[in-house]
């Protein structure tokens, strides 16, 4: 998870937002409620490719309302990182936001992360280091060793 994160309001420009994400690192960007019985939003910048960029719109014409997806699906910070890549697979997301238990959101979270953060453990547990210090796994490391010599002759 992603604690530091990127809000925008919906009536915001894609042109706005674009100058915002310049800066940044950020693939994903929460939009704020309109009111308290609201729900929040999700900007994607695939979103801004695929209904802007794609589709020939200019982005000062085009508010962040237009292209979010509304609702958000969001995920407790308290979800096991199995079941939220269950819940991304079932939902074809690859980002949401983490909510805390009153409901305010506490970061963003990437199927990206999930799998790095979810298969970490696994890996390390067939991977050796090298000689230079490099992580190589187990596996390679079986492979480089039983290639054949190169000929002497050549």
């Amino acid at each position: 998870m992603r604690d530091s994160f990127l809000m925008v309001d919906g009536m915001n420009t894609i042109r706005d937002v674009l100058l915002l994400l310049r800066g940044s690192q950020a693939h994903c960007l929460v939009v704020y409620k309109c009111h308290d019985a609201d729900e929040y939003g999700v900007l994607l910048v695939s979103d801004i490719g695929r209904k802007v960029l794609a589709t020939g719109r200019h982005p000062d014409r085009i508010n962040v309302y237009e292209v979010m997806s509304k609702p958000a699906i969001t995920v407790p910070a308290t979800t096991d990182i199995v079941y939220c890549a269950q819940l991304f697979t079932r939902c074809g997301i690859s980002r949401a936001p983490v909510v805390d238990k009153t409901g305010d959101i506490v970061g963003i979270v990437s199927l990206n992360d999930l799998v790095l953060r979810g298969l970490q453990p696994l890996f390390e547990n067939i991977r050796t280091e090298s000689g230079d210090g490099e992580a190589v796994p187990k596996a390679a490391q079986q492979t480089e060793q039983q290639r054949p010599e190169e000929h002497a002759d050549d």
